[in-house]
């Protein structure tokens, strides 16, 4: 491990490259810890999402009229909200581009 340490110190001295995570304990683990929690969120996210979705679908499949539509129109809120989501992400991107000369 001395070694590679090493070689990535002698990497960011010679080149400018700095990959800390291989040479600073430090920063190693921060890395690590942070990976590891974006490994838990990611399985949060996605267990919630399937429970919510087979509940969402649980209810679309309701014999009282009112809750079937309730469900639909929650479903189709979230579909245009992802719409919009997606639709202001691209604009204010592509104003960051115009504001800094790059378009």
């Amino acid at each position: 491990m001395d070694d590679i340490a090493a070689w990535f110190l002698w990497l960011y001295k010679a080149t400018g490259i700095k990959l800390t995570i291989f040479y600073d304990p430090y920063d190693r683990t921060r890395f690590v810890e942070g990976f590891y929690t974006t490994l838990k969120l990611s399985v949060y996210c996605l267990v919630l999402s399937v429970v919510l979705g087979a509940f969402a679908a649980w209810l679309a499949g309701s014999r009282i009229a009112a809750v079937r539509r309730a469900a639909f129109g929650v479903r189709l809120r979230f579909q245009i909200a992802h719409c919009e989501c997606a639709f202001l992400f691209r604009c204010f991107r592509l104003a960051g581009f115009v504001r800094h000369g790059r378009i």
